[in-house]
């Protein structure tokens, strides 16, 4: 159970990376490659905006100090990752996560 006043508190709460979001499915289905073969996780940056090893600087894939508009920024909370939930990644990311769970990882486009 949550508590409602948590929901009003700006500061509650934590958002996770595209691909943090994708390997915690993965590990919550308790998936294992076949053949004991590595998982390769290729061409995630045009739908999710990560690519793992990938980062385009030393920063990460984001600025420090990004903050989502709404309450966030208004209460001077600071949410990098927020910078990667644009509309279209957040649609590709659920689309994915969604084949994932109802077809399996298979390498079929």
């Amino acid at each position: 159970a949550r508590a409602e006043i948590l929901d009003a508190d700006p500061t509650f709460g934590k958002l996770k990376e595209p691909l943090m979001k994708v390997l915690w499915l993965l590990r919550a289905l308790e998936f294992t490659p076949a053949d004991g073969r590595e998982l390769e996780l290729d061409e995630m940056q045009d739908c999710i905006g990560q690519q793992a090893h990938q980062a385009p600087s030393v920063f990460n894939f984001y600025k420090p100090d990004s903050s989502p508009p709404g309450v966030a920024r208004d209460s001077a909370v600071y949410a990098p990752e927020g910078e990667l939930g644009t509309s279209p990644l957040l649609i590709c990311l659920l689309n994915g996560l969604s084949s994932l769970v109802l077809r399996g990882l298979t390498s079929c486009e």
